[in-house]
């Protein structure tokens, strides 16, 4: 009978054979862990680096004013102008930024009693996604655009004023539509019109304004004061009565943007369209006074002395602000800019008697 002999040396090397190939197992299984983490960082990384960090709208915007030309079928726009009518056109920006791409849009008219009265309507601009995509920039592609009404001297006057209406409100709170200012030289395909350049300013996409705020979408027309977010509410009903502005209405969200806060599912209210204003005074409006002194005014807000408190400080800390951003908007002459401060002055003034507040007009 054959005897096989169990060396020490051999039992030892068997062993070692058995723990090397667990040690490579896993040294192997580590790699590919490691490789599968760092392909996702990777892929992380690319996704964060590809993903688009800014609107169309802030491409246009960050400078004074904003030069471009449009080309378009204005002819056939104007003579549609009561009912829904859209045209394709060239929008070529000019001056500093005539390195960037010329876009094709699409512009249709909007808005409703400036749409009826005014010889040149308000309009929107509409973008392309897959030329947002192409340019790496997010879809929000709808912008307004605030024309210059008709050709009447005042009517530049009057589009500026209500340009740093917006702009007043911007400073009160982020909680705002951010605005461009624009000037525009009207080509008309058509050869019918010869506009030349005229003033605008552009207005942020509502969209945008939400995914900023992180808010959501609200589809009912109008709320009740105790939905809203009061800090908002109460921001929003003083800059009404600062401005002179009754042309809103919460109830049924008159010149209104309402969108809801994600965290607590409270109502922001966003104003927009400040031309019937005391502080604008568009002609075409049915304001009876011009502007003037404080009684001119009337509050339309909540009758809580307690949060309008909490307005008012926040108002007074932004006086020199907005008194400044007035005083330095040069594109209004003097005279005007003297006028439109007077107005403000007034509100603070008498910012701490008794808001003067309609017998018959309720919000």
């Amino acid at each position: 009978m054959l005897t096989v002999l169990r060396s020490p040396i051999f039992i030892w090397t068997a062993q070692q054979l058995k723990n090397n190939t667990l040690i490579k197992s896993l040294i192997s299984l580590s790699i590919l862990f490691l490789t599968t983490l760092s392909i996702s960082a990777q892929e992380k990384d690319a996704t964060a680096l590809s993903k688009p960090s800014k609107s169309i709208f802030e491409l246009l915007s960050g400078q004074e004013v904003l030069q471009m030309s449009i080309t378009t079928d204005i002819h056939s726009l104007l003579k549609m102008k009561t009912i829904d009518t859209s045209a394709q056109a060239l929008l070529k920006l000019t001056g500093d930024h005539n390195h960037m791409m010329d876009w094709n849009i699409k512009v249709s008219l909007r808005g409703k009693h400036r749409r009826r009265i005014c010889d040149f309507p308000p309009l929107k601009f509409k973008f392309k996604k897959s030329d947002l995509r192409a340019h790496s920039l997010m879809p929000y592609n709808k912008l307004k655009l605030v024309t210059h009404c008709s050709e009447k001297a005042e009517t530049k006057e009057l589009l500026l004023k209500e340009y740093l209406a917006y702009k007043i409100f911007n400073i009160l709170t982020p909680q705002s539509f951010r605005v461009q200012l624009v000037k525009i030289k009207w080509i008309d395909s058509s050869n019918t019109y010869d506009l030349g350049e005229k003033w605008a300013f552009l207005i942020e996409d509502e969209d945008e304004v939400m995914d900023r705020l992180g808010s959501e979408s609200y589809e009912e027309h109008g709320a009740f004061h105790e939905h809203m977010d009061i800090e908002n509410a109460a921001i929003l009903y003083m800059f009404q009565y600062m401005i002179g502005n009754h042309d809103w209405k919460l109830a049924n969200g008159q010149n209104l943007s309402l969108t809801r806060q994600a965290s607590n599912k409270q109502l922001i209210g966003i104003p927009y369209d400040f031309d019937a204003s005391v502080l604008v005074g568009a002609y075409y409006t049915r304001i009876p006074w011009k502007l003037g002194g404080p009684n001119k005014r009337l509050y339309l807000g909540s009758s809580n002395d307690a949060e309008n408190k909490v307005a008012i400080k926040l108002f007074k800390s932004k006086k020199k602000e907005i008194l400044s951003e007035i005083k330095s908007f040069d594109h209004l002459n003097r005279s005007t800019r003297l006028t439109v401060s007077k107005y403000i002055r007034s509100f603070y003034t008498h910012i701490g008697r008794p808001l003067r507040r309609p017998e018959t007009i309720q919000n």
